[in-house]
């Protein structure tokens, strides 16, 4: 299996294209202006960063760390953000998830009555999405689910949403995702480009009067999933701005038969308490077949704390199935903490 690692979205510059939105059914224009109250860019001495999405009724907002944090890992001040028929307001960065890399940003002195909270779904998107991008709302297509990728600094493995987007990639990190019913389902915080909109007279096979037409090149873009956002959201809006990640107390790796190999085991873990040990190999999690320590990292990474991981384990010709608790990870001490620095925990842990 090929290996995901994420790129950072790019948030320089906005393309000087014209709309193209494809809002077609079940897409509007109604949908559109029905969530652009929700919507933030996000802005520092007067340079686009990226944007944010309303989460909470007192004004508090999710974006991505990229938009939030300056490159040494400390907050960006002076942020302002603006939405759909408001002047710019003050915006202060309030907290932090390593793991996720999302941060949550406070809304200082907008004007009563612009902004509007958006209301999380309840499971992951419908094949077709509504983005805002800063360039407008946009038609998104869902090519893959629980694809395993790397956010941000953590190093860890999380289960990732694909999204196709035709349009030219401009300005994507923190833009929210909506499904039809105007529910939020995402947030970009990764990007991958095809195509390019650039070519010149050779690359086009020297007509010099040749004018470009039809869709302009597509984007593949990344969000967690709803069960993930919601675990983000409500960590960071509560007391103690920590997010609880679901961990088991193992470190694996692919085994070359197939299936992940337990390489240890964490003393006092759920994992030990369960009998797990390292040279085991689990080849089902949850009913589905374990092919690669990445299915394994995003079959865990969904699990929500206080539930129970289901794995099928192997130990030479003896299979035997194993119900692990599912607690909060003790290494993830991002909570209160607002620095994007790289972490230790290794892609393989959980």
């Amino acid at each position: 299996m090929m290996l995901l690692s994420v790129v950072s979205a790019s948030v320089a510059v906005l393309g000087a294209h014209a709309a193209q939105d494809g809002l077609t059914a079940p897409l509007s224009k109604e949908l559109a202006n029905a969530v652009a109250p929700s919507v933030l860019r996000v802005y520092q001495a007067g340079v686009l960063l990226g944007e944010a999405v309303v989460v909470t009724s007192d004004g508090r907002a999710l974006t991505s760390g990229e938009v939030a944090f300056n490159p040494i890992g400390t907050p960006r001040s002076g942020l302002q953000g603006e939405t759909a028929g408001s002047g710019r307001f003050g915006l202060v960065v309030d907290a932090f998830d390593s793991v996720t890399d999302l941060a949550l940003l406070q809304v200082v002195g907008a004007p009563a009555g612009v902004l509007r909270q958006a209301a999380l779904a309840s499971s992951d998107p419908p094949a077709t999405v509504l983005m805002v991008l800063p360039s407008g709302p946009a038609r998104g297509e869902v090519t893959r689910v629980r694809v395993a990728g790397v956010l941000g600094p953590s190093r860890r493995f999380t289960p990732l949403i694909e999204f196709r987007l035709e349009r030219s990639l401009a300005a994507l990190a923190g833009a929210p995702v909506f499904a039809p019913d105007g529910k939020l389902v995402g947030l970009l915080m990764a990007s991958l480009t095809t195509g390019r909109t650039d070519l010149s007279a050779s690359a086009r096979g020297g007509m010099a009067s040749f004018k470009a037409a039809g869709p302009r090149p597509a984007a593949t873009t990344y969000s967690v999933g709803v069960p993930v956002l919601r675990r983000v959201i409500q960590g960071l809006t509560g007391p103690s701005r920590h997010v609880s990640h679901p961990w088991i107390g193992i470190y694996f790796l692919t085994d070359r038969s197939g299936g992940a190999l337990i390489s240890k085991v964490v003393s006092g873990g759920p994992a030990a308490l369960s009998g797990l040990a390292p040279g085991e190999r689990i080849v089902q999690a949850g009913g589905s077949a374990i092919a690669t320590h990445l299915d394994l990292a995003a079959y865990l990474f969904q699990l929500p704390v206080g539930g129970i991981a289901d794995l099928t384990v192997v130990r030479g010709s003896e299979k035997r199935q194993v119900k692990v608790a599912v607690v909060a990870d003790p290494t993830n001490r991002s909570g209160g903490t607002l620095r994007r620095v790289a972490g230790t925990g290794g892609p393989f842990s959980q």
